[in-house]
């Protein structure tokens, strides 16, 4: 006797990449799972990128979580404040100063609660 495979609903969303981005071209994304629509990327000045999507991040119910190998690691990556639901801002400094090429086949997670 085998019981029906759970038909469970997650409490969130996902959205889960691996992020590379060199010089002054937009990052380059591969998706490997999204449940919240059309996400983009874009670079919009030196080490400043925005992430924009239609309504799909909620204020105060969204998390997003960077990961990549320390033998890459070379920068930082700060998340700015939220202000609306379409986009997240992002930064990325190396030795204190906003730097592009700091996303190297970087993996990304957002959820949406």
């Amino acid at each position: 006797n085998r019981e029906a495979p759970c038909e469970c609903r997650l409490p969130y969303k996902y959205y889960s990449a691996q992020v590379t981005q060199t010089g002054t071209n937009d990052p380059v994304v591969t998706v490997l799972h999204n449940d919240l629509g059309t996400v983009t990327w874009e670079r919009t000045s030196q080490g400043q990128y925005t992430i924009v999507s239609n309504d799909a991040f909620t204020l105060g119910s969204t998390q997003i979580f960077f990961n990549q190998s320390l033998a890459e690691y070379a920068g930082s990556v700060f998340v700015g404040p939220m202000s609306d639901d379409d986009n997240i801002y992002l930064t990325t400094q190396s030795d204190q100063t906003d730097s592009d090429d700091e996303f190297s086949n970087t993996a990304v997670v957002i959820y949406v609660y």
